[in-house]
């Protein structure tokens, strides 16, 4: 994944795409203070819109009952950055990225996008979507600090279990 990666300060280097896909995750932490890794991915998003490097941004998240609808945050944070509501698709079944990058292709018929997320998220993203042989790259949002997002980047270690996991069954129900 390491060379399919743009880092954030990078932008100049990022190649047109038609679709970037804007990973979900909640705007708000538990204890309600702003999700730094949301906002920051959203930056991201708006950075490469108005960069001419994405046309369209599908937001997939979880917009699931008793918990925060990432998608509907999404749109909304996404147009107060002056993205137009017609540049902004959702998809509210992306409830967990091997999710998100299935549908893409699959729902959306994609072939070829821009994933946008962090870059400790970014190199399971684009894992995943390369197994899915999916002309996939990514930009990594802007970093948030370890203090910040240490519980996080240690989940990712288990995440990244479960989608070789994911690939491995995906790959034995499609071949039988």
């Amino acid at each position: 994944s390491k060379n399919h990666i743009y880092e954030h300060d990078e932008l100049n280097k990022v190649p047109h795409y038609e679709y970037g896909l804007l990973l979900g995750t909640s705007d708000r932490l538990r204890g309600g203070l702003p999700n730094p890794h949301f906002w920051h991915r959203i930056e991201a998003a708006a950075e490469l819109y108005h960069a001419g490097k994405i046309d369209f941004i599908i937001a997939s998240g979880d917009p699931r009952p008793g918990r925060q609808n990432e998608v509907v945050a999404m749109q909304k944070a996404l147009i107060a950055k002056n993205i137009p509501a017609e540049r902004i698709l959702l998809d509210p079944k992306g409830v967990r990225t091997f999710a998100s990058i299935l549908r893409a292709k699959e729902a959306f018929g994609l072939q070829k996008f821009l994933i946008i997320s962090q870059k400790y998220h970014n190199y399971r993203a684009v894992y995943i979507a390369r197994a899915l042989d999916i002309d996939a790259e990514a930009y990594a949002a802007e970093k948030v600090p370890l203090e910040s997002s240490f519980k996080t980047e240690l989940r990712e270690i288990a995440a990244r279990v479960k989608a070789v996991m994911d690939i491995f069954s995906y790959a034995f129900k499609n071949e039988n």
